[in-house]
């Protein structure tokens, strides 16, 4: 509810000013109060960091636990605990991927160190960037889907993963 406030000399309107009434019910709403956004946010937290950084960094490690200090932080909005704990298996899921490939690629390049006229003339170099590429690309298609999901739940949409979505209607905790 607002109340308009006009100062008026000679018939003429000079300012006019929209204030909010004032109200004793506590502090105004800020946009953590906003579910929509606090769903959101539970994917733009988490999703792409564990996947980029996903070969044991700390970074990844807590993008993966920030969407689930939303989800209790907002147990009680159905709204929110989807979207926040889709968003968790969503980061896990990727924090798996991530480490797996970071491993295939740690492993690849490690074997030019110690054997490096086997691993060019059996084709490694050209394995590696194939690696390279397809870490990329997997990478590509984090981020879209991560875009996706926060954008459709800040629309309010409730947008369910294949497999993950049904986990994140029935949270096991």
């Amino acid at each position: 509810m607002f109340i308009n406030l006009f100062l008026v000399t000679t018939n003429k309107v000079i300012l006019m000013v929209d204030a909010p009434a004032s109200s004793s019910s506590g502090p105004a709403p800020t946009f953590l109060d906003n579910p929509k956004f606090l769903a959101g946010l539970s994917y733009m937290l988490g999703g792409v960091t564990a996947y980029g950084l996903g070969y044991g960094n700390l970074s990844a490690i807590i993008s993966v636990i920030l969407p689930l200090v939303i989800y209790f932080a907002k147990k009680d909005d159905a709204f929110v605990r989807f979207h926040a704990f889709q968003a968790f298996l969503w980061s896990g899921l990727l924090f798996v991927v991530g480490y797996i490939m970071g491993l295939v690629l740690l492993q690849s390049v490690t074997s030019a160190y110690y054997d490096p006229y086997g691993y060019y003339a059996g084709g490694g170099f050209g394995a590696t960037f194939g690696l390279v590429g397809l870490f990329s690309f997997v990478g590509l298609v984090a981020i879209i889907v991560d875009l996706f999901l926060a954008i459709k739940a800040y629309n309010g949409d409730k947008i369910k993963l294949p497999v993950l979505g049904a986990l994140a209607a029935k949270p096991f905790f």
